[in-house]
């Protein structure tokens, strides 16, 4: 079950890669286009800042915009994603002998367009804040190929036994006949099913969900007990227990747009230093002073149109 939180993200499978360069939070918001073919996700970071040697975050600041396809979601910039490193992974043959993996991150990168919307001081804080916006064309198709994916690798690399062997040969016996959904999308919401044998059912239920809100006020021991934690205090989500696992639902089904909100650093926040503003203002994509709630609207109205007017991405780095 080690595997479990790895599985929640492993349909973007995207590499996760060290750096100095941080938020305070992080907003994303998600809606389908009007034919409900294509998905958009507009991230917007709050309060980004330097943790580490100035020049050296700047020169990560600088490879983060200019690279064009990179981008971080539940984590700070340690926790970034590179399209780059896809396209690498395809040419130096990493996925030899998984056809499946291998169709997944060729439509993934066809698919997937990352735009930079910009940098800018918020007005009601004065910190550093950016936004970036995600188009995923077929949707659907994605997702079938994602899970597609997922039951090739735990057919290959077979889920351990230790701890819920049951569970574990569940994992393995549905992977193996091919066809089940790990995660799908219902308009804006996120559903993530979990298989689970009903004799190990109570346990994972304590061991993975229990533990983590058992005391809200508590820091989780471990870092997949603080995601939980974390998500589970800032966001809808719904659990559903069904005879043969769990269903996890992200979001409110009704709701044409729905929003995810990360915590990251609240003690940072009280002595924020917005070291990077600077260095910021002289970019292409500065903005000037900007009020998150006007991008938010403007992507609620129309999430195509937004993406269609941001132009596409460049070098932005800073004037020498």
């Amino acid at each position: 079950m080690k595997r479990f939180s790895m599985l929640l993200v492993l349909f973007l499978s995207l590499l996760l890669l060290g750096g100095c360069l941080n938020f305070l939070s992080q907003e994303i918001f998600i809606s389908r286009s009007n034919d409900r073919q294509d998905m958009f996700f507009l991230l917007v970071y709050h309060g980004l800042y330097s943790d580490g040697e100035d020049q050296k975050s700047i020169g990560q600041f600088e490879s983060v915009l200019n690279d064009g396809g990179e981008f971080a979601i539940s984590g700070n910039w340690p926790f970034d994603f590179k399209l780059g490193e896809i396209k690498k992974g395809l040419s130096g043959g990493k996925l030899k002998g998984r056809p499946q993996a291998e169709r997944f991150l060729k439509y993934l990168l066809a698919n997937l367009e990352l735009k930079n919307g910009g940098l800018y001081s918020e007005s009601a804080t004065g910190q550093l804040g950016g936004f970036q916006i995600i188009r995923i064309r077929g949707v659907d198709e994605f997702s079938r190929l994602a899970n597609e994916a997922i039951c090739e690798s735990l057919t290959i690399d077979k889920p351990s036994t230790a701890t819920f062997p049951l569970t574990g040969a569940l994992w393995y016996e549905k992977s193996k006949k091919g066809g089940w959904e790990w995660h799908t999308f219902k308009r804006s919401t996120l559903l993530v099913n979990i298989p689970a044998a009903p004799p190990e059912m109570e346990s994972i239920r304590k061991k993975y969900i229990g533990e983590a809100v058992t005391d809200i006020h508590d820091e989780p021991s471990t870092y997949s007990l603080k995601a939980w934690k974390d998500l589970l205090s800032e966001n809808v989500l719904s659990l559903i227990q069904k005879r043969d696992g769990f269903q996890f639902i992200v979001g409110i089904p009704e709701e044409k747009v729905n929003r995810l909100y990360f915590n990251l650093d609240p003690q940072k926040a009280e002595n924020y230093s917005g070291n990077l503003l600077n260095f910021a203002t002289r970019m292409s994509l500065w903005k000037g002073e900007m009020r998150t709630r006007d991008i938010v609207r403007d992507f609620k109205k129309s999430p195509e149109k937004l993406f269609t007017t941001l132009p596409e991405n460049k070098p932005v780095g800073l004037p020498k």
